[in-house]
């Protein structure tokens, strides 16, 4: 067993549930209601972060809600993440919100240990 199987495991049971995102939203018109949606929100307009040209990634992103949150916000949003049953259902959730979002699957653990 790899150390992220469980992992996979978890994100496939939640797509076989017919869900969208680790946080077991049903639609994806839910995820600018989330709390994480508005905390970033808040830090953005009480630091006034001009957002419109810059860009993010998001490491470990799973099904993608804060990139797909940040492009809403007007940055240039990408993700990655060691589960590719995630990155699969990102890309899903990417396309049904006709975003042009780079999600893909990388072992960054072991991107780092090969690098040394």
């Amino acid at each position: 067993m790899t150390y992220y199987e469980l992992h996979d495991i978890w994100y496939q049971d939640l797509v076989d549930k017919g869900y969208v995102s680790w946080d077991r939203d049903k639609d994806l018109k839910s995820i600018n209601d989330q709390s994480i949606a508005k905390s970033i929100k808040y830090f953005i307009e009480k630091y006034d972060i001009d957002c419109k040209g810059s860009t993010s990634l998001d490491l470990g992103c799973g099904t993608g809600n804060v990139a797909l949150i940040l492009d809403d916000l007007g940055f240039s949003s990408s993700g990655i993440d060691i589960s590719n049953v995630a990155i699969v259902q990102a890309n899903k959730n990417s396309e049904e919100l006709s975003k042009n979002i780079k999600f893909e699957t990388r072992d960054l653990l072991k991107d780092i240990a090969t690098s040394k």
